[in-house]
């Protein structure tokens, strides 16, 4: 009787300390990245979010799963490099998840190896500009420019940045960094 009771309290001490890993190690995460994407006439410069999967080691051998981003929000600004003076104060842009739901600026993300993403900047090769996208009234000039990215979620916030240059040759603008 008494070592039925040390084996369950045993599996029950076990369980109990797996549902605590799984709470700790399983935390949503974020990751910001930046991207482009080729498009019939141009291009479309992205900003990339994921939400982890966990795919190996330890966590992965006790089943630890990552837990979705609840109500994810980014904006974002562009600043002239090197001044910091801000071109455009910024945007809530709508954000496509990878399984294809579209115009939402306030996301769940579950993990995956697939990102969700926005838009940043459109470059049409025909007029040879490049635009905050979906402002057709904010043309970005020849230069250096810092695209600032910022994300909340839950309780948690993250932030990343990356170089944009535009010059006057194709492909008019490129990621830099």
């Amino acid at each position: 009787m008494v070592l039925a009771a040390f084996i369950v309290s045993i599996i029950a001490l076990v369980l109990a300390s797996l549902s605590i890993a799984r709470r700790v190690w399983g935390k949503s995460d974020l990751i910001i990245t930046f991207d482009l994407r080729e498009v019939k006439g141009g291009r479309v410069m992205t900003c990339q979010l994921y939400n982890p999967l966990i795919i190996k080691g330890v966590k992965k051998k006790i089943g630890v799963s990552r837990m979705p981003i609840e109500d994810l929000v980014a904006h974002f600004s562009i600043a002239e490099y090197g001044s910091n003076k801000v071109i455009y104060p910024g945007k809530v842009p709508y954000i496509q998840r990878y399984d294809g739901v579209v115009n939402a600026q306030r996301i769940s993300l579950p993990a995956s190896i697939f990102p969700a993403h926005f838009s940043v900047v459109s470059v049409d090769y025909d007029t040879k500009t490049v635009k905050v996208f979906g402002e057709d009234d904010t043309d970005l000039s020849i230069g250096n420019y810092i695209v600032k990215v910022h994300a909340q979620f839950q309780e948690n916030e993250r932030s990343a940045e990356r170089t944009l240059t535009v010059h006057k040759e194709y492909p008019y603008a490129y990621w830099r960094g």
